[in-house]
């Protein structure tokens, strides 16, 4: 099997299982401008008003990779990792901030909406879906001519750190596996569970630590790097890995339709480049 389609494959198994039924969770207060807030309000700056909301980051050392002595071979070697200080949006990009990008003729709506747009799941504030890694870049580019600051997606170094927040477990509230459907509170896995019924809105879960919500679960996030097999060779900065196979990109945090395995912290998964699909979104860091 070629290693294109090893890749696909791996992404398709990350993609499998099903969140059980139950309840949406209750919708939070209203914004002035009629959108539902998360229920717990974050903190935050946005570069313009229309902007998505970042959160400030410090830098650090961490280790990366599955810390557990039975792991993937693609979550190792195990490798400290140096951070800088970042800013990363404190939630995936929603279809409301897609559609600013479309309205300036930065982002081309044809083909998101060919391949499925929001599936019937609902737009506004939930994760934009059925987006390339091609588009994630349109949006990039969009956001920086609109602010003159330096915003990209995170590296998958990045990635791992933020969504850590200092944890060093399987997944960033401890090591026990998420509760689908939980009521929408700040304790133990309920923030990271999948929705009952497809993306659900954005900061309808808990926050990390570092404050940002949906690290896990809701929609597989784009991030910079090239698909490599195992971390032999990676960048020890938190730079993006750009050797490799460059039309594969790496996809993290798994997905409301993954398994609790998808889910964790450390796994990895890669996907062509062009791919568009419902459970695959991202969200967007800058730099000063």
């Amino acid at each position: 099997m070629s290693s294109r389609s090893c890749v696909t494959a791996l992404f398709l198994l990350a993609l499998a299982g099903t969140a059980p039924g139950g309840d949406t969770p209750a919708p939070g207060a209203i914004f002035a401008d009629g959108f539902e807030t998360p229920r717990i309000a974050p903190e935050g700056f946005r570069d313009c008003p229309e902007c998505p909301l970042m959160i400030s980051v410090p830098g650090g050392e961490f280790t990366m990779g599955n810390l557990a002595s039975a792991s993937q071979s693609d979550e190792r070697p195990l490798r400290v990792v140096t951070i800088a200080p970042l800013a990363v949006s404190v939630f995936e990009i929603t279809w409301r901030e897609w559609e600013l990008c479309v309205e300036a003729s930065r982002c081309d709506p044809e083909p998101v909406e060919e391949a499925g747009g929001d599936e019937g799941f609902g737009r506004e504030r939930r994760p934009v879906l059925n987006v390339s890694w091609d588009d994630a870049q349109d949006f990039v580019t969009w956001l920086n001519r609109r602010t003159s600051r330096p915003y990209r997606l995170l590296s998958e170094a990045e990635w791992e750190y933020v969504a850590r927040a200092g944890t060093d477990t399987v997944y960033a509230w401890g090591d026990d596996g998420p509760v689908a459907c939980a009521p929408a509170v700040t304790n133990a896995a309920s923030f990271a569970a999948s929705p009952c019924n497809g993306p659900d809105r954005v900061g309808s879960y808990g926050p990390n630590a570092f404050g940002l919500f949906d690290v896990h679960g809701n929609v597989f996030e784009w991030v910079e790097d090239c698909f490599n097999d195992s971390y032999v060779g990676a960048p020890a900065d938190g730079a993006a890995w750009l050797d490799g196979d460059c039309a594969t990109r790496m996809v993290r945090g798994g997905s409301h339709a993954s398994p609790s395995s998808s889910l964790r912290v450390s796994n990895r998964a890669g996907l062509p480049r062009g791919a568009r699909d419902e459970r695959v979104g991202f969200r967007v860091v800058r730099h000063d």
